[in-house]
């Protein structure tokens, strides 16, 4: 039996959006690496983007992925394509403007992994509690914790 490495349960996520802001030359090849159902389209700004889709942004400046991120509020999910040389610091920064997922360019098929695995993530859920829960407190102190 052949299993495809995006079929593996997706029933929340079997459809997807990508609106591609920015150069789409970069991303050549994407469709090949995400499911059949799902659609990679232009965009001239991530406004385009709808409440599910996901928003990919090609190679912008933090204050672009600062500004996008205002515009989707609380809606879209914001991908991030950058350099394949970005430096760590470039990626904390793109990260810390408001991207909820930054890759570095070089294979479509680690982007398609990424988007993929954003969009299960948000599937069926406010995209506010996916933040909440990362963001928990531990009931526990780490102190109280016991290791052999």
């Amino acid at each position: 039996m052949l299993v495809e490495p995006y079929a593996r349960n997706i029933a929340l996520s079997t459809t997807g959006a990508v609106r591609v802001v920015g150069d789409a030359l970069a991303v050549a090849g994407l469709t090949r690496h995400l499911p059949d159902s799902w659609t990679v389209s232009p965009a001239a700004s991530v406004a385009a983007a709808g409440p599910d889709d996901l928003a990919l942004l090609v190679y912008p400046a933090a204050a672009e992925v600062a500004a996008a991120h205002r515009t989707l509020g609380g809606g879209a999910r914001l991908v991030v394509l950058i350099e394949p040389t970005a430096t760590a610091e470039r990626v904390a920064e793109v990260l810390e403007a408001g991207a909820d997922t930054c890759v570095r360019a070089g294979s479509a098929a680690v982007l398609a992994g990424h988007l993929i695995a954003c969009r299960r993530r948000t599937a069926g859920r406010d995209p506010l509690t996916l933040r909440m829960r990362n963001s928990r407190i531990p009931t526990r102190p780490l102190n109280a914790v016991h290791t052999r």
